[in-house]
C-alpha cells in the first residue's frame, strides 16, 4: 500500500517519517496485512529513505537512531513511538525493547547500508552502476555546478564567432546562423534600452545571456530532449523555419488588409456602419488600412455582447449582425496570427542560441568525461524506462522493498519517471510505501518542482493501491504554533485560496491546534512605503525584546535579497541611533556570503592582479607601466584593507605596496595550483588578527577553491571568472539556527524551520511575474498531437520545431498558446501563495505582517497582490463566513472585527515569554593555520630537532622566524606558526616577539622591513663557475626605495665573522653581475647583540 501523507505546516512530518521508518524496519505484515515484530536482522538494507538535502538526511538518521535507541531502553527518557507501536505491533514493551535493541545493534553495525539518502545521491548511485548503458566511462566526474558549464558553452559560443575567418564566416551555414541570432539579440537589446556590447565580457549582458541558458534548459526541455535537439542539430529545418517565418510575418499584413478592405465594402453597402458605434466601426476602418490591432475593449465587449457594438436601440438584426460578427472574428484571428508570428520571429533567436550553447556544453562534458548532475534524471530515465526493476536491483546488488519519499511537492516530474516503477515494482509485491509532503509549501518551481504530482496525478495513478492522510482537520494537526496563529492561517489561506481559484490546493488548509493553552499575537499593520513599516517594526521588535524573548528568537522573512539588504541597514542604523536597540546582533545571509568577507576580498584581489598580468604574457616581474586592469584589480586590493574609497585609488595609482612584491615572488609558482597559489597569498597577507576572526570565511574559501581545482581544465583565469560572475554572490556559510542575533532570511531558506517570532514586513508580492516575463517551452502541437492551425497553414511539417522557447511577459490570449500560457500565470500565482504560506507558517507565538494596498474608488482593494488581498479578507471575513461550514468553524477567526480605521489588525494580546534559559558554553576558533609549502623539505630534517643542544635549536627558531617577516607587522603571526607547528612553547612565545620586535626597532634596519620596493627572502639562485655551479641561498635581498640592493645574513649564534663574511662577499659579488649598475651591499647582522657588520 502507497500511503500519501499531506503534512501541512507543523504537522509532524519528520515524527510520520521517522514512525514509518521504524515500523518498516521492526515488523512485517502478515498474511491479514497486519503488522507484527520481526524476527530477521539486517532489514534496513531493504528500505531507502529519500530526502532533499543533505541536512534533512543527516537529521533523519539522527532522529531515527535517538529513537530506536530510547525504544531499546538505551537512552534517557521514553520514545513517542512505544505505546503506539505496541500497539499496532500488538505486542508487549519488553518485546518491543529487544527487537528494536536487535534492530539498531544490526543497524550501526552495517552503518553504511543505512540506506537514507538525497535523491540526487540515490540516483548516482543506480547511474554508475549503468555507466555503460548510458555511454560513460566507470571513472566519469560528476559536475555539480551548472552555472559553470553554461559559463563554459557561452564562451565557446562566443569564441567561435570570434576566430571565425572570412572563409568560415561566408562558407559555414552554422557560423552564418549563429551571426544572424547574436545580431537579433542585440538588436532587441537595443530596443529594450540596454548595452549590446556583446563581446565585451565585463557587461551584464553576458550575465543575462547565462540566465537565459539557465531558465531554457528546464525539465520541459530535458523530457523532450530529443525531439528538441534533432531538430536543432538539422540547421537546415531551422533555417527554411526562419525564412519561412520571417515572409508569413511580412505577408500578413497585407492579407489582413485585403481581406478587411472587402468585407468594409460589404459593411458599407448593407448599410450596417449606421447602427454601429463609432469605436467598432473606426476599427473595421483600422483593420481595411492594415493596422492589426486587436486590443482594446471595444473588441473584447462586441465578442462578449453583440449589443455593445451597436447604439442604443439600434441592433440591426440577426442578419447584418453575423457579417459583422464573422468580420470581426476573422480580423481577430488575423491579428491575434500577426503577433503570434511576430512574437515568434522577434525571439527565434532564444532556440538558436540554445542549439549552439548546448552543443558546445556537450562537446566539453564528453571531451572532460563528465556530466552535470542536472543531466542525472535524463539520462536514468532512458535506462530505468528500458529496464525491469528486478534487473536493475540485480545490477546494484541490493534489493529495496519500501521507499519513503520526503518532501515529494520538491519532487521534479523527471525524478518521479525515474523512481515511479522501482515503486510499482514494491507494490505489486504487496510492499508498504510512503510518500509525504505539501502541496502549498512548493515554492520551488524555479528548481523542477512540479506541485501536480501531489496534488493530482500521483493519488489519480494510485487511487487502487494508496491511502490518502491529512486532508481532513481530524488528520491535520498543528504541533508548531499557538492558537491565533493557526486560526489566523486557517482564515486567510482558506479566503485567498479560494478568491484565486486554487482551493483544491488548498482543501486541506484548515489545521487543529494542538497547543491550545500556548498564547499567541498577530498584527499586520497596512503601509505605503517601506520606512513607514520598518518603523512600526522596530517597535514591535523592541515589546519583544522587553517581553522575555531573546534575538536568536527573532527572525526577519523576507522575498528577495534586496529587501533582505533594506532590513539590515535599517536595524544598523537604528542600533547606532535607539539606545534600545544599541545591543541588538543582526544575522543576515548576505553577512555570511563568503565574498563579502574583507579577507576573502584582499585574496580575490591579489589573485586578479595575478591573472591580468598573466594573460598579457609579458614577465610579471618586469618594472612597466601600469594598465587599466592593474590599476583596478589594486583599488580592489586596498578596499578590502579597510581603506576608504580615495585612498584606495590614491594607493592604486601610486603605491608600490603588494600586491606587486607577491607577484614577483610568485613568478616561479605559475605553473602551481590554485590552492598553493591562495595558500601563499594567506600566509603573506592575512594579518594575524584577520586569521582569527575571518577563519571561518578563508576555510571556506580553500574549501571552494579546493573543490573548484578537481574541475577538468581549472586554472587561476577560468576560477576568477565563475568567483566573479556567480561564486562572490551565491557562497555562502550556513546561517546558524542558535546564534543569539536577530536572524534577517529570504522565505525559502526560512522552510523547514520555525521561530518564536516571525516578521513578514513587505508583503507586497503581485500574483505574477508577467513584468519581467519567464521562459516556457511551447508545444507546437494541440492535444490530439496535430500542429496549431497557424503552424499547419503556414510552414511545411517538418519545417515546424516541436517546442518554440518564448518569453512571455502577458497571457498570449487568443493564440495558438493561450492555454499554456495561462497555466504557467496560474502556477506563477500558486508560487505568490505557497511563499505567503510557508512565511506565515514559520511563527510559534507572534507573527507580524505588512501588507501594502491601494484602495481603489468604490473602496474595495481588488486582487493584484497579496497585500490587496489580505486587505479584503481583513475588511469582509466575518461572522457569517466563519459560520458557514459548522464543522470548522471553531478552527476560524473572525477578521473584520479586529481591524481599526488605519488598517492595522490584531489578533491575541502580546506574549509575556518565559523560558528557563541556559548558558551555552562557547569556545573561540584558533586562527586560520597556514603554511608556505615553498619550504616543503625543510618540514622533514634528517637531523632531530629535539636532541639539538637548546641554543641551537632556539637559534635555528629565530632564523626560521626571521624568514617568514616582511614587514614588522608580521612578527606576531611568524611567532604565532611556530607555536601552531610545536616548535616554540605557548608561554615562551611573548618572549619571540619582544626580541624579534627590539631587533627591528634598531633604526639601521629600518629601510630592510619597510617601504622597500622588491624582497625575496630566502631564494636561491645559481652561480657558475669556472668548472662548476654553485647554489646560493641569502638570508634577504632587499631592493630599498633608496635605490641600493642591500643582502642581509642574520646570525643567532656566537659571532664567527671571518667565515661568515666571505660569505656575504660571494653573494654581494654574484648579484652585482646579475644587476650591472646597482649599488648592492652586504651586511651580516646579528639581531641578539644588536652588531651589524658591512661587507
Amino acid at each position: 500500500m502507497l500511503q500519501i501523507h499531506k503534512a501541512s505546516a507543523g504537522s509532524g512530518k519528520t515524527y510520520t517519517l521517522a514512525y514509518n521508518y521504524i515500523k518498516l524496519l521492526l515488523g512485517y505484515k502478515d498474511e491479514n496485512g497486519v503488522y507484527r515484530l520481526a524476527r530477521d536482522g539486517k532489514r534496513h538494507r531493504s528500505i531507502l529513505a529519500i530526502t532533499f538535502t543533505n541536512k534533512a538526511t543527516e537529521e533523519m538518521k539522527r532522529r531515527i537512531v535517538h529513537q530506536l535507541a530510547l525504544l531499546a531502553g538505551k537512552g534517557e527518557g521514553r520514545s513517542d513511538y512505544e505505546e503506539r507501536m505496541c500497539t499496532e505491533f500488538g505486542c508487549s514493551p519488553d518485546s518491543l525493547r529487544k527487537s528494536a535493541s536487535a534492530a539498531l545493534q544490526s543497524l550501526l553495525g552495517d552503518y553504511g547500508n543505512f540506506n537514507i539518502s538525497t535523491i540526487d545521491s540515490f540516483f548516482q548511485t543506480v547511474l554508475r552502476t549503468f555507466a555503460r548503458e548510458a555511454n560513460l566511462t566507470g571513472n566519469y566526474d560528476v559536475d555539480l555546478d551548472d552555472e559553470n558549464a553554461i559559463i563554459v558553452g557561452v564562451d565557446s559560443m562566443l569564441s567561435s564567432i570570434n576566430r571565425a575567418t572570412a572563409e568560415e564566416m561566408s562558407g559555414n551555414r552554422r557560423i552564418r546562423l549563429l551571426e544572424v541570432w547574436l545580431k537579433q539579440f542585440m538588436r532587441k537589446l537595443m530596443r529594450d534600452g540596454k548595452g549590446f556590447l556583446l563581446f565585451n565580457r565585463r557587461t551584464r549582458i553576458i550575465e543575462d545571456l547565462h540566465k537565459f541558458v539557465r531558465s531554457a534548459l528546464s525539465e520541459t526541455y530535458k523530457i523532450h530532449a530529443r525531439e528538441i535537439d534533432a531538430y536543432l542539430d538539422d540547421s537546415n529545418l531551422i533555417h527554411g523555419f526562419m525564412k519561412r517565418l520571417d515572409k508569413v510575418t511580412r505577408e500578413y499584413p497585407a492579407l489582413l488588409r485585403s481581406y478587411a478592405s472587402e468585407r468594409d465594402a460589404l459593411l458599407e453597402a448593407a448599410g450596417v456602419y449606421g447602427s454601429m458605434t463609432h469605436h467598432l466601426k473606426n476599427r473595421i476602418k483600422k483593420w481595411a488600412s492594415g493596422v492589426p490591432d486587436a486590443s482594446g475593449k471595444t473588441v473584447a465587449s462586441y465578442i462578449d455582447n453583440h449589443y455593445s457594438g451597436y447604439k442604443k436601440n439600434a441592433y440591426p438584426g440577426a442578419g447584418s449582425d453575423s457579417l459583422v460578427s464573422a468580420t470581426v472574428n476573422e480580423c481577430v484571428r488575423m491579428c491575434r496570427d500577426i503577433e503570434c508570428l511576430s512574437l515568434i520571429r522577434d525571439q527565434i533567436y532564444f532556440m538558436g542560441l540554445l542549439g549552439e550553447v548546448q552543443r558546445y556544453i556537450n562537446e566539453n562534458q564528453n571531451d572532460n568525461n563528465a556530466i552535470l548532475l542536472r543531466d542525472t534524471n535524463d539520462i536514468l530515465r532512458r535506462i530505468i524506462s528500458e529496464e525491469e526493476a528486478p534487473f536493475i536491483y540485480e545490477r546494484m546488488g541490493v534489493r529495496l522493498r519500501h521507499f519513503l519519499i520526503d518532501e515529494f511537492q520538491d519532487t521534479s516530474r523527471l525524478q518521479w519517471l525515474n523512481i515511479e516503477s522501482l515503486l510499482r515494482e514494491s507494490l505489486s509485491t504487496d510492499n508498504d510505501n510512503l510518500i509525504i509532503g505539501d502541496e502549498k509549501q512548493s515554492i520551488y518551481r524555479f528548481r523542477n518542482s512540479d506541485v501536480d504530482l501531489i496534488a493530482r496525478d500521483v493519488p489519480r495513478e494510485f487511487a487502487r493501491q494508496s491511502e490518502l492522510h491529512g486532508n481532513i482537520p481530524e488528520e491535520n494537526t498543528n504541533w508548531r504554533s499557538s492558537s491565533e496563529v493557526v486560526r489566523f492561517n486557517n482564515t486567510v489561506f482558506r479566503f485567498l485560496s479560494s478568491a484565486k481559484g486554487v482551493d483544491d490546493i488548498y482543501a486541506n488548509v484548515v489545521q487543529r491546534v494542538a497547543k491550545k493553552q500556548l498564547r499567541g499575537y498577530v498584527k499586520a499593520v497596512r503601509y505605503d512605503d517601506n520606512e513607514e513599516v520598518l518603523d512600526v517594526m522596530a517597535g514591535e521588535i523592541k515589546r519583544q525584546l522587553a517581553s522575555g524573548f531573546s534575538q536568536g528568537d527573532i527572525t526577519v522573512l523576507v522575498r528577495t535579497s534586496s529587501e533582505g539588504a533594506a532590513v539590515v541597514a535599517d536595524l544598523l542604523r537604528r542600533k547606532s541611533e535607539d539606545r534600545e536597540m544599541a545591543d541588538i546582533q543582526v544575522m543576515s545571509e548576505d553577512a555570511l556570503l563568503i565574498g563579502n568577507s574583507q579577507s576573502v576580498q584582499l585574496i580575490a584581489s591579489v589573485m586578479h592582479d595575478l591573472a591580468a598580468r598573466l594573460s598579457r604574457e609579458r614577465d610579471i616581474c618586469a618594472d612597466v607601466r601600469r594598465t587599466p586592469e592593474d590599476i583596478y584589480s589594486r583599488f580592489r586590493y586596498f578596499m578590502s584593507r579597510d581603506e576608504d574609497k580615495g585612498c584606495a585609488i590614491s594607493e592604486a595609482f601610486g603605491s608600490e605596496e603588494v600586491p606587486d612584491g607577491f607577484l614577483r615572488e610568485v613568478a616561479g609558482l605559475t605553473g602551481s595550483g590554485l590552492p598553493s597559489i591562495v595558500e601563499r597569498i594567506i600566509h603573506r597577507y592575512i594579518s594575524h588578527e584577520r586569521l582569527a576572526s575571518d577563519n571561518v570565511f578563508i576555510c571556506a574559501f580553500q574549501d571552494i577553491i579546493l573543490g573548484f581545482n578537481e574541475k577538468p581544465g581549472a586554472d587561476l583565469r577560468s576560477f576568477l571568472k565563475w568567483w566573479d560572475t556567480k561564486g562572490a554572490r551565491s557562497e555562502s556559510l550556513a546561517l546558524p539556527a542558535d546564534v543569539e542575533a536577530i536572524k534577517v532570511m529570504t522565505v525559502h531558506k526560512s522552510k523547514g524551520l520555525e521561530f518564536p517570532c516571525v516578521h513578514v514586513p513587505f508583503v507586497d508580492w503581485p500574483w505574477s511575474n508577467t513584468r519581467f516575463g519567464e521562459l516556457v517551452w511551447f508545444d507546437t502541437c494541440d492535444d490530439s498531437g496535430a500542429p496549431y492551425r497557424i503552424f499547419a497553414d503556414n510552414f511545411e511539417p517538418d519545417e515546424i520545431p516541436p517546442f518554440l522557447p518564448l518569453l512571455i511577459r502577458k497571457e498570449l490570449t487568443g493564440m495558438p498558446f493561450e492555454a499554456q500560457s495561462r497555466a504557467v500565470i496560474d502556477k506563477q500565482c500558486l508560487d505568490v501563495m505557497n511563499c505567503a504560506y510557508v512565511a506565515f507558517t514559520r511563527a510559534v507565538n507572534e507573527l507580524f505582517i505588512g501588507y501594502k494596498c491601494k484602495a481603489k474608488d468604490d473602496g474595495r482593494y481588488g486582487e493584484s497582490s497579496v497585500g490587496s488581498l489580505l486587505a479584503t479578507a481583513f475588511n469582509t471575513v466575518g461572522y457569517a463566513y466563519c459560520s458557514s461550514e459548522p464543522c470548522i468553524s471553531d478552527l476560524l477567526m473572525v477578521l473584520d472585527d479586529k481591524i481599526d480605521d488605519n488598517g492595522t489588525f490584531t489578533a491575541g494580546t502580546p506574549v509575556k515569554y518565559e523560558r528557563e534559559r541556559t548558558a551555552g558554553v562557547t569556545k573561540a576558533m584558533p586562527a586560520y593555520y597556514s603554511y608556505d609549502n615553498e619550504k616543503v623539505w625543510e618540514m622533514s630534517r634528517i637531523e632531530d630537532f629535539d636532541e639539538m643542544a637548546y641554543p641551537r635549536r632556539k637559534g635555528i627558531i629565530y632564523h626560521d622566524i626571521m624568514s617568514d617577516i616582511r614587514t614588522p607587522e608580521d612578527v606576531e603571526v611568524a611567532v604565532r606558526r611556530r607555536v601552531m607547528r610545536g616548535f616554540i612553547p605557548e608561554e615562551e612565545s611573548k618572549s619571540y616577539v619582544d626580541v624579534i620586535t627590539g631587533a627591528l626597532a634598531d633604526s639601521r634596519v629600518y629601510a630592510w622591513f619597510n617601504g622597500y620596493r622588491r624582497l625575496l627572502t630566502e631564494r636561491t639562485f645559481v652561480a657558475a663557475g669556472d668548472d662548476d655551479t654553485r647554489h646560493y641561498r641569502p638570508d634577504r635581498i632587499v631592493w630599498t626605495a633608496y635605490g641600493h640592493i642591500d643582502i642581509v645574513d642574520y646570525k643567532f649564534g656566537e659571532e664567527e665573522s671571518s667565515r661568515y663574511l666571505r660569505q656575504v662577499g660571494r653573494y654581494v659579488h654574484y648579484v652585482s653581475g646579475m644587476f650591472p649598475g646597482v649599488d648592492v651591499r652586504g651586511y651580516l647582522w646579528y639581531p641578539l647583540q644588536g652588531t651589524i657588520i658591512e661587507v
